[in-house]
């Protein structure tokens, strides 16, 4: 059996979400066991360690590859805060309450708004006279290189998941709670099956009854889903790089729900 991702939620699914009362637990294929990322160096600051249990190797039964995995806890109404303590208030763009509060993956966000130095309460006006070219450059937001590594820029907070080209991938999503304004999740470069089930629903595979989708819509509270990629990371062609993933819904984008799957050699 692989029963893939559920969600963990709070008894209070009004007010606990946004305080970070959510998880997922992945039930993997039977005999599998797995090798946590963990730890990992932390992408801003150099030498620092931090968890990031939500990516692992599994491996079958008899210690051999089986594919890499990353969990991905979407989160939407997260109760943020500057370093100064004050809250960030009710960004401009919102439409009303259900876009409230901060977005995040696995308790880590990096607003477009705060990477481009942009006011929270500046006019659409105002945010849509920026040029968004480079937006999730680096150097754009002024990271700068490593220190550590001169050659390579700082890597952004919210969550890299990095896969070796041509690796079967899992991809876990879950949202454990929150606002019922639904998400669009798109991984780019990359398709997968919107029903990737064999084996009456038992186990993740090749369905030859199912479309392909570079998208997944209909994410919202309780719902979860295992993406596999086809081909893969790196698609049909290995091609190694970063690949964005991200909420497609803007105001989610603008307000931090993205990051990275790096593909390596």
């Amino acid at each position: 059996m692989e029963f893939g991702v559920a969600n963990l939620m709070p008894a209070d699914k009004i007010k606990q979400p946004g305080r970070g009362a959510v998880g997922a637990l992945v039930i993997e294929p039977q005999g599998s066991n797995w090798v946590e990322d963990y730890p990992a160096a932390h992408a801003r600051v150099p030498g620092s360690q931090r968890p990031s249990r939500t990516s692992a190797v599994v491996l079958k039964a008899d210690g051999s590859f089986q594919f890499r995995e990353q969990v991905l806890v979407m989160q939407d109404s997260t109760d943020m805060r500057f370093g100064n303590g004050s809250p960030v208030p009710f960004v401009t763009g919102m439409e009303d309450p259900e876009d409230t509060g901060l977005k995040s993956f696995n308790y880590r966000t990096e607003p477009i708004w705060f990477r481009m130095g942009i006011n929270p309460l500046a006019t659409p006006d105002q945010t849509k006279a920026r040029d968004y070219t480079d937006a999730l450059s680096n150097s754009l937001a002024g990271l700068g290189p490593d220190p550590a590594n001169p050659a390579s820029p700082l890597d952004p907070v919210t969550p890299i998941f990095t896969a070796k080209a041509g690796d079967e991938v899992r991809l876990r999503l879950a949202h454990g709670g929150g606002h019922t304004r639904n998400h669009v999740f798109a991984l780019n470069g990359h398709v997968w099956q919107r029903e990737p089930y064999i084996n009456n629903s038992t186990r993740l595979g090749f369905n030859p009854k199912s479309f392909w989708r570079g998208s997944q819509d209909q994410l919202g509270p309780s719902e979860h889903f295992d993406i596999v990629p086809e081909f893969g990371a790196g698609g049909p062609f290995r091609v190694t790089g970063d690949y964005l993933y991200r909420d497609m819904v803007p105001v989610h984008f603008l307000n931090g729900q993205w990051g990275i799957m790096r593909v390596e050699p």
